[in-house]
């Protein structure tokens, strides 16, 4: 073959290529912009429906839900705690003074008889606390039911006025962070 023909056959084939990769950058175009219509319409449509179900089951708007999302971020977790307690109704006062909990005591939740909570301390600590602090009210410690392992303790009291069982239970969490579970148990 002559470089005649060559030099043709190439001319040819790098047009061709050319050809063909304008054609696929024209197709991903169209492709893309198709694919961002379909988008944005089926985002609208799941917001649309989303919406509607939203309002369906609260009765508030996402506007609303969202505005109220901003006012709680704005909120301190101190504020945000004394809106439930007030809300349920819970006495925060007369929880710690029923329950003796911590003056560090923080996230204090009552359900019923039972309160939980968490304290910045070492579990360790936390069960001296009770020990000393119940056993200074009259209780007495029930040794045969208490348990403490190494993340967990449970201790429990008689003598209380009500005549309930307090039961005391822990879990260590994490950097000293201890929870704390209180409830009265019929005997």
């Amino acid at each position: 073959m002559n470089s005649r023909k060559l030099f043709i056959l190439l001319v040819l084939f790098v047009m061709i290529f050319s050809s063909a990769c304008f054609v696929t950058n024209l197709v991903a175009e169209k492709v893309e912009d198709k694919a961002g219509e379909l988008t944005e319409k089926l985002s609208t449509e799941v917001l649309g429906n989303l919406e509607l179900t939203v309002e369906n089951a609260t009765g508030a708007s996402l506007e609303d839900l969202q505005q109220t999302q901003e006012a709680f971020s704005a909120l301190s977790s101190e504020d945000i705690q004394a809106t439930v307690n007030s809300a349920v109704g819970m006495d925060e006062d007369a929880v710690r003074k029923e329950y003796v909990l911590p003056e560090e005591a923080i996230n204090i939740t009552q359900l019923g008889e039972m309160v939980n909570f968490q304290v910045q301390q070492p579990m360790g600590e936390v069960i001296d606390f009770y020990r000393s602090e119940l056993i200074n009210q009259g209780l007495k410690e029930r040794a045969i039911t208490t348990s403490i392992t190494e993340m967990t303790a449970s201790l429990v009291f008689t003598g209380h006025p009500s005549g309930k069982l307090l039961v005391v239970q822990m879990v260590a969490l994490n950097e000293g962070l201890t929870n704390i579970s209180i409830r009265f148990e019929v005997e």
